[in-house]
């Protein structure tokens, strides 16, 4: 994982949520093989997960119950592989997507 260790070096030493989901962001478009615009929507997808991951507690109940409902189908989107198609896509390892994404962002699916 020095690919991203390499990219949180160049960020501030503490990583907010949206800050680490960016950053992860960004290594999945630097390893990936973006030419179509279909391929730049599918990233998007990917990144709206993994953002949906990363983002952090509210101060309105009404705001954190939808931030936990956004992680809970992030977590189910990785989870029941639905993100293999999205790396086809766009060149990605889907596996290798899961072990950044366990490593990084806490994603806990065996």
């Amino acid at each position: 994982m020095r690919a991203i260790e390499a990219i949180e070096n160049d960020a501030a030493d503490e990583i907010g949520g949206i800050h680490k989901a960016n950053l992860i962001i960004k290594l999945f478009i630097r390893q990936s093989d973006i030419d179509l615009p279909e391929q730049k929507l599918w990233m998007a997808v990917l990144g709206n997960a993994v953002m949906d991951l990363l983002l952090g507690k509210r101060s309105t109940y009404q705001d954190s119950m939808r931030v936990e409902r956004a992680r809970r189908e992030a977590v189910s989107f990785f989870k029941n592989r639905r993100h293999v198609t999205v790396c086809d896509w766009l060149g990605l390892n889907p596996d290798w997507v899961l072990e950044v994404l366990r490593d990084h962002a806490g994603l806990d699916v065996n």
